[in-house]
């Protein structure tokens, strides 16, 4: 299981009231394509290239990394790391 296409940023719209998902394996690209030179003039010319500031890529790469040992120690044990309610969206505390 790719963990970045199976966890995403839920954003309000407040233009449409809409609720959008953009996992961070789109959050993941946009800040590549930062990296690499994107050469569009203007972010509304690309709309991926406002992804970046989601989530910073240092933490998206960190939680794929800690994804992927927990992976791997799991079926070390014999079990395997799934996710449980893909519904209920993740709240964290800053406490």
């Amino acid at each position: 299981m790719n963990i970045l296409e199976e966890v995403a940023v839920s954003m309000h719209c407040s233009a449409c009231s809409g609720e959008y998902q953009v996992p961070l394996k789109q959050v993941l690209l946009s800040h590549e394509m930062l990296h690499d030179g994107c050469p569009v003039s203007d972010e509304r010319e690309c709309p991926p290239l406002p992804w970046s500031r989601l989530v910073d890529e240092q933490l998206v790469r960190e939680f794929e990394n800690i994804w992927t040992r927990l992976g791997e120690r799991a079926r070390r044990s014999g079990g395997e790391l799934i996710l449980l309610n893909k519904k209920e969206s993740a709240v964290a505390s800053d406490s």
